[in-house]
């Protein structure tokens, strides 16, 4: 390479190599200048930018505290307006206490102040306040005691049903009967009181009758409490009229408080608790009517205790304790020789027994025979019988049942006698024969029994071995018997052929 080409080279690297610095510090300074222009746009921009965000913050916060208030404002009016609403709907259904605070604000106020301005315009006035305030309390008790008595609510007499008399009627139809009278508003249990029109009736008679002269006896008695009042209360004219006008002013005032107080008040009480009664009432059934079937199911069953099944029953309405004793009667009559040839559905009777000793237990003076003589029936049909035990509450049935009522109740002896002939079988086994004793407890029982003419037919049957009792007991002891026992031949020869 040449020196002239070595020089021209070297220009044009050197050429090169400042237009390379140039565009580089072109670079830089456009750079800076666009970090200024950036800065200075960001300095003009920041104000405005920091005041939209100063203005959006005020303005949420603005609208944060509206909303708080107007939910607050809202929340009052709720809480107002559901206060309004239930005072208004509780005296609805009180009837209200507003017609006496109306009859005290526009008889005893007015009265009041009329009487606190009169005595601060005597001397003294301290003293002439007081007898009066006192004159006006005993005015406003005496009319309040008569308004009281006056508007007092009376109870609605029942209408006695015909058909409660009569024996035949059943659980269900007593309940029928209840359930009715339960239904029945309150408003048709409780009438308004009407003395305040019979007084006035009366008083209006008795003038008539005795005559006006007697009227003068009222005044005059109002005339001379006033003149004992009039000294205490300003002077003898200003003290009469004062005392004349306190004592008829609320007297009558609190008459016509007292009187609407009771009768928008005290009949609304009247009724809540009757309502609260007859609620009781009604759970009070239904758990004693849980108890009962729970207690007649048949099988493995978890059954009330005792205690808490008679508690249920004796708690519950007379009724409910009939439908009781007629299910239970009912299931052991379907029940006691059972509908198939192995007799299992004895085991319905059993339950039964828990039944009739529940309601022996809410009946302890003894008036209802027919539970002891049910509970005898069951304890002998369940299985296995307890024939001790029915012959003793059949003993029961008889001592407690009338004596006009045996030709009715002719199975009592009858099964009493059927308990005391199986017992004498099962110990004796056929070896011996009865007692004497046991004869003639028998026999009178089995005479018994043939004079009632709904036992006399069954008596019959089994005395001749014809009935379908258990290996026909009564004729095969009567027969066992019959020769050492002329008690026993008797009878037979009272049977007919």
């Amino acid at each position: 390479m040449t020196p002239a080409e070595a020089e021209r080279l070297a220009r044009q690297a050197e050429a090169t190599c400042k237009a390379e610095v140039a565009r580089v510090r072109c670079e830089i300074e456009l750079t800076r200048i666009e970090r200024e222009e950036t800065g200075r746009v960001e300095a003009i921009e920041r104000p405005r930018k920091d005041h939209e965000a100063r203005a959006a913050a005020e303005k949420a916060k603005r609208d944060e505290k509206a909303l708080r208030k107007k939910t607050r404002r809202e929340a009052w009016w709720r809480f107002w307006e559901t206060r309004r609403k239930a005072r208004q709907q509780q005296h609805e259904k009180e009837g209200g206490q507003s017609g006496t605070l109306r009859v005290l604000l526009a008889f005893g106020i007015p009265a009041t102040l009329a009487l606190y301005f009169y005595a601060h315009s005597q001397e003294p006035s301290g003293e002439i306040f007081a007898v009066g305030l006192l004159t006006a309390v005993a005015a406003f008790a005496v009319g309040a005691l008569l308004g009281f008595l006056f508007g007092i609510p009376r109870s609605v007499a029942k209408r006695s049903d015909p058909a409660d008399g009569q024996g035949g009627k059943t659980g269900a139809a007593q309940n029928a009967t209840a359930d009715a009278a339960v239904a029945a508003s309150a408003a048709q249990r409780f009438a308004p009181n009407t003395n305040l029109e019979e007084i006035s009736d009366w008083l209006t008679k008795i003038l008539v009758g005795v005559g006006l002269v007697q009227i003068h006896k009222v005044s005059g008695a109002i005339e001379d409490l006033a003149d004992g009042l009039a000294p205490s209360l300003g002077g003898d004219s200003q003290g009469f009229a004062v005392a004349v006008t306190l004592m008829v002013s609320f007297s009558i005032t609190g008459f016509v408080s007292a009187y609407l107080y009771t009768r928008l008040r005290l009949q609304g009480a009247f009724e809540r608790a009757l309502y609260q009664r007859v609620v009781e009432t009604l759970n009070t059934a239904a758990d004693a009517m849980g108890l009962v079937r729970k207690q007649l199911s048949p099988g493995d069953v978890d059954r009330p205790p005792l205690q808490e099944l008679s508690a249920a029953l004796t708690a519950a309405r007379p009724g409910d304790r009939s439908q009781a004793f007629y299910a239970a009667r009912d299931q052991r009559r379907k029940n006691w020789r059972g509908r198939s040839d192995a007799g299992e559905d004895k085991d319905y009777v059993a339950p039964t027994v828990g039944v009739f000793r529940a309601l022996i237990e809410g009946d302890p003076k003894g008036d209802y025979h027919r539970l002891r003589g049910e509970l005898g029936y069951a304890l002998k049909d369940q299985a296995p019988p307890d024939l001790a035990g029915a012959r003793l509450a059949l003993t029961e049935a008889i001592g407690l049942r009338g004596p006009t009522e045996w030709e009715e109740f002719g199975f009592y002896e009858f099964n009493r006698a059927f308990c005391n002939i199986k017992l004498d079988l099962d110990a004796n086994a056929g070896k011996s024969k009865a007692t004497a004793e046991l004869v003639q407890a028998i026999v009178a029982d089995l005479e018994t029994a043939l004079k009632s003419k709904d036992a006399r037919a069954i008596v019959e049957a089994e005395v001749r071995g014809a009935g379908k009792d258990e290996q026909d007991n009564i004729s095969k002891w009567l027969t066992q018997n019959e020769a050492a026992h002329s008690e026993v031949r008797a009878l037979l020869e009272k049977l007919p052929q």
